[in-house]
C-alpha cells in the first residue's frame, strides 16, 4: 500500500533556497541535463523537486537535482517543490 500524506502539495520555492544533497550518488551529465532543459522548455516544470527542511533550516534536495540543475541553465527563479518533511532520514536515502 502506497502512503500518500494528505498534506502533500506542490509550491513555488526560490532556487536560491534549494541546497542540493552532496552525498547524491545521481550525477547528471551535460546531455541529460540538456534533455531535462529540452522538456522543461517543451512541456512545462511537471515533476516538482522534493525537498525537506534540516535542522538547521535549510531547504535540502532529496530528489530533483537534475531538474534544479536544468531550470539554472534556463533562468528560472522560482521552481516547484514538494515538501518530504514527513520522511525519516532512511525514507528519504
Amino acid at each position: 500500500m502506497v502512503m500518500v500524506p494528505k498534506d502533500l502539495q506542490r509550491q513555488m520555492m526560490r532556487v536560491s533556497e534549494l541546497v542540493p544533497y552532496v552525498g547524491n550518488a545521481k550525477k547528471h551529465p551535460e546531455w541529460q541535463v540538456e534533455q531535462i532543459r529540452n522538456s522543461i522548455e517543451a512541456f512545462g516544470f511537471n515533476d516538482p523537486i522534493a525537498i525537506w527542511q534540516d535542522v538547521a533550516g535549510h531547504w535540502m534536495i532529496v530528489e530533483g537535482h537534475g531538474r534544479l540543475l536544468a531550470a539554472k541553465q534556463l533562468g528560472m527563479d522560482e521552481v516547484p517543490v514538494i515538501r518530504l518533511d514527513q520522511l525519516d532520514d532512511e525514507g528519504r536515502r
